[in-house]
């Protein structure tokens, strides 16, 4: 779930025209190229993200409990997005690790 979120947000965070990170990793060269595309799979990733949560936890705790992991990957997102650590095999180790973590634990 922590993953997904961050995701979404990443794909949010990415397609911004504020933003200029010069960078050879495809997924930003993609989402800095497509902002729509990227915007909606980054919005579309959040809901899935929104209605797993209120799944797991039940609407209150659920809807809760997003909004802080959303507000925990944003934060971590907005200060290390610059210095180009989501490579596709940074973020592929960060989702294999979190999903064990999340279903062992």
């Amino acid at each position: 779930m922590i993953t997904i979120t961050a995701l979404g947000f990443l794909l949010n965070y990415l397609s911004s025209k504020r933003i200029v990170i010069p960078s050879n990793i495809k997924l930003v060269s993609w989402s800095q190229d497509n902002p729509l595309k990227s915007r909606l799979i980054g919005i579309s990733i959040l809901i899935i993200s929104l209605i797993t949560h209120i799944y797991h936890l039940g609407v209150g705790s659920g809807s809760l409990s997003f909004i802080l992991t959303l507000m925990l990957t944003g934060s971590l997102v907005i200060l290390l997005s610059p210095l180009e650590i989501f490579g596709l095999k940074n973020l592929s180790l960060i989702f294999i690790i979190s999903l064990s973590f999340e279903t062992l634990l």
